[in-house]
């Protein structure tokens, strides 16, 4: 049985690039996997972490998942209730500085389910 640490040997002194080009779309084909395993197990009331987002201003902001839109196969995405620690640094931002109130401590977001990871 060949081992990981083989294949990776492999790959690293004696494949070619055909050889690369096959392992790069396994490769991304296995991370797509995993993102969509991770996109199902994602429930409302989970608390999470925004990531990914461009533009990334709400980058590494958490909160916790108000509803899920994930019928459209597509484009699924989740509204989510950021926290007030959160909620106060996109509150310092000039774009949103009309949009939350002062005190508030939770402001809703819709985001790509992609870029939502569990905490």
């Amino acid at each position: 049985m060949i081992t990981f640490p083989d294949a990776v040997t492999y790959i690293a002194n004696r494949a070619s690039l055909e050889d690369l080009d096959l392992f790069e779309e396994a490769a991304r084909q296995r991370r797509d996997t995993f993102a969509q395993e991770r996109m199902k197990a994602l429930a409302v009331g989970d608390e999470v972490r925004l990531g990914s987002l461009k533009p990334a201003y709400l980058n590494d902001m958490q909160g916790t998942i108000r509803s899920l839109n994930n019928t459209s196969t597509s484009n699924p995405q989740a509204t989510v209730n950021l926290d007030a620690a959160s909620t106060w640094i996109l509150s310092r931002q000039t774009k949103f500085m009309d949009r939350i109130p002062d005190g508030a401590d939770t402001y809703p977001v819709t985001v790509p389910l992609s870029c939502v990871f569990p905490v």
